[in-house]
């Protein structure tokens, strides 16, 4: 290889490594939601009953999955508490289900009759906005009952 094609390698290498860092910082500089979610319905959690919690930048959130969540976790403990980090959003909503029948993957549609809670300071109101900002971590505590189930 002669000299100019190394130099032109290493080149695109190092314009490779500062766009990867870049994306990796930006990442790193997005908020963070510690969410600690208690599930107060019949059945235990569990690695097969486990709760999937959704972060999402709007509080319009349509059944039909024409709107994906910004982001995800998955809790196998009541109680138990996740950190969603990344978050590019100001403003957020959140959402968890409870997998009642066992071995659902979160990849599916979510199966008819799934408990379903929506974050909501007000207890029974609309969902509730949660204030991110870059860089800082805020915890929430979530808990939901069986009392919603997904139609």
């Amino acid at each position: 290889m002669s000299s100019k094609a190394r130099v032109l390698g290493m080149g695109m290498m190092l314009t490779l490594a500062a766009v990867l860092l870049t994306s990796a910082m930006g990442a790193a500089q997005g908020g963070a939601l510690q969410v600690t979610v208690t599930y107060q319905g019949s059945g235990g959690v569990g690695l097969n009953n486990a709760i999937w919690l959704s972060v999402w930048d709007t509080a319009d959130i349509p059944p039909d999955g024409s709107v994906l969540p910004i982001g995800n976790a998955r809790v196998v403990e009541n109680g138990g508490t996740v950190t969603v980090a990344g978050l590019s959003a100001s403003t957020v909503y959140l959402t968890a289900l409870y997998d009642e029948q066992g071995g659902w993957t979160g990849r599916t549609a979510v199966p008819s009759g799934t408990p379903a809670g929506v974050y909501s300071p007000n207890a029974y109101g609309a969902p509730g906005p949660i204030a991110v900002v870059a860089g800082e971590t805020v915890e929430v505590e979530f808990g939901f009952t069986d009392a919603f189930r997904m139609p």
